[in-house]
C-alpha cells in the first residue's frame, strides 16, 4: 500500500502571470503569492498543484519558486516554500535540485507499507 500526502502526484512545473507588485513581494522575501486576480480555472489548477512543484512567476521579469497547493485564508494564495530568498536568477531548471531535496526532507514522497 502507498500513502501519499495530498495532492500526491509527482511535482509539476507551472506558469503563472502575476502583477509586478506580487513579484516584488516575493523577491523581498514574501512567502505567499496572491491568487486574488486569477481566474477560476487557474485557481483550480493551483489548488491541485503537488507539493514541491516549480512555478514560473511571470511579470516584467520572470522568476521561479517552489510551491504546493493553493490555500484559502482571507483570499486564495500559493505558498512559497522555496527558495528561502528568491532571486531574479531563479528558474524552473535551477530550482530542480532544491525542490527534490525539499520533497524528501518535508516527507512529501509516497510512503510504502507491506
Amino acid at each position: 500500500m502507498n500513502v501519499v500526502e495530498w495532492p500526491g502526484e509527482e511535482p509539476k512545473t507551472a506558469k503563472l502571470n502575476v502583477s509586478d507588485k506580487i513579484l516584488k513581494e516575493v523577491l523581498a522575501g514574501g512567502n505567499r503569492v496572491s491568487l486574488a486576480e486569477q481566474s477560476q480555472t487557474t485557481l483550480k489548477q493551483m489548488a491541485g498543484l503537488p507539493w514541491c512543484s516549480r512555478v514560473e512567476l511571470r511579470s516584467d521579469i520572470t522568476i521561479a519558486i517552489i510551491s504546493g497547493p493553493a490555500k484559502l485564508a482571507s483570499q486564495w494564495y500559493m505558498p512559497v516554500i522555496g527558495p528561502k530568498y528568491s532571486d531574479e536568477t531563479d528558474t524552473v531548471k535551477t530550482l530542480k535540485n532544491a525542490a527534490d531535496r525539499l520533497r524528501k526532507t518535508c516527507k512529501y514522497e509516497p510512503l510504502s507499507s507491506n
